[in-house]
């Protein structure tokens, strides 16, 4: 299964295997999980513009829990994140919210990040993204 999953990071336009979809999920739930269990401090909304990663990380796990498209535009940032955990945490979250993914990739590398995330900023502006989930996910 790993052998997948490296592929996947090694090429961010091949595309995942059920395996590698898996251990995806797996991983992201980890996370989530993880940073459930942060020190007692009780995530809020606002936490999404914390300047630390286990905040930021528990705010979008709220954020999933309660499909506030609200925090769209605060998830939308945190796709520039520094820390791989909560830009794969964002993603997930703006395609549970939105059913888009406007092609990115978490751990592509950050010019091609970059203009994803451009493309969910320009979305975002022009009111194309639809504030509830679609059920249908651009690769």
């Amino acid at each position: 299964m790993l052998n997948n999953f490296n592929l996947i990071l090694s090429n961010p336009f091949t595309k995942p295997t059920r395996e590698a979809t898996s251990l995806n999920i797996f991983i992201f739930t980890l996370i989530s999980a993880l940073s459930a269990c942060s020190a007692g401090h009780h995530p809020t909304l606002a936490d999404l513009q914390a300047p630390d990663p286990e905040s930021r990380l528990a705010a979008i796990q709220l954020a999933a829990q309660t499909e506030n498209p609200e925090t769209i535009p605060d998830l939308i940032a945190n796709l520039d994140s520094d820390d791989p955990a909560v830009r794969l945490m964002a993603i997930g979250t703006l395609r549970k919210l939105t059913g888009q993914s406007y092609h990115y990739r978490f751990d592509a590398p950050p010019d091609q990040r970059d203009q994803a995330t451009t493309a969910w900023a320009e979305a975002w502006k022009n009111e194309a993204i639809p504030h509830t989930h679609s059920g249908t996910t651009q690769p």
